[in-house]
């Protein structure tokens, strides 16, 4: 997992490295991004190119991150090139509108 914050576009970029999400990789995410947590952040973009299958705690854990930076507002969430599999779980759990999904052109 790897995270880059961009100071000049308050945007936190975090690239999951791994094939699956688990709740633990959720566990492990949020401690990883606490050091961020007094940064302006305003979106959190998560890179899921690598990843085939997440369960459906992980993204439950993930709608917790926004609301742990101080900031006026809850960052926005983007979920960038998510595989089918992944994209199934996000709609049976109604989060579609919740992440903005993109992939790749």
């Amino acid at each position: 997992m790897s995270i880059a914050f961009h100071a000049a576009s308050h945007r936190l970029a975090v690239t999951i490295e791994t094939p699956t999400f688990e709740a633990a990789d959720a566990r492990q995410l949020a401690e990883d991004l606490s050091s961020f947590a007094s940064e302006p952040v305003e979106d959190i973009d998560l890179d899921f190119t690598s990843v085939e299958q997440a369960d459906s705690v992980a993204f439950q854990q993930l709608l917790e991150f926004p609301h742990r930076f101080r900031t006026k507002s809850p960052p926005r969430l983007a979920l960038r090139n998510p595989s089918p599999p992944v994209r199934k779980v996000i709609n049976l759990l109604g989060l579609g509108g919740v992440f903005a999904v993109t992939q790749p052109q």
